[in-house]
């Protein structure tokens, strides 16, 4: 995982990206690897995320940093990846309940 964060951090500093964060936090979800992989079935796999949850968490950081674009995964993840095909879930649901005045006030205004 410490290879993994050191990897991010360093394409985020090329693309001059000086806030990135980890959903959850880090440590919170890891690789779910392809479909039918070990990885898949750990409790922390991503592919496992309960979505509501983890798109509430994504709420709060588009409500704060209120972005001119989200952009994620079609809905076959690309190429089938369990985590791109759950980080689209995760997005999409976020998308639409951060633009819900009544979701969540305390997450910050729609």
């Amino acid at each position: 995982m410490k290879r993994m964060t050191h990897e991010l951090a360093a394409a985020m500093d090329e693309l001059g990206v000086r806030d990135h964060r980890f959903l959850g936090g880090s440590g919170r979800y890891r690789d779910s690897g392809m479909t039918g992989s070990a990885a898949g079935r750990h409790p922390k796999a991503l592919c496992r995320a309960d979505v509501e949850e983890a798109a509430t968490h994504l709420v709060g950081v588009i409500r704060e940093i209120r972005p001119e674009a989200l952009v994620t995964y079609d809905p076959t993840g690309g190429y089938g990846h369990p985590d791109h095909v759950q980080a689209h879930r995760i997005a999409t649901l976020a998308y639409r309940r951060a633009a819900q005045p009544e979701f969540r006030l305390d997450l910050g205004a729609a």
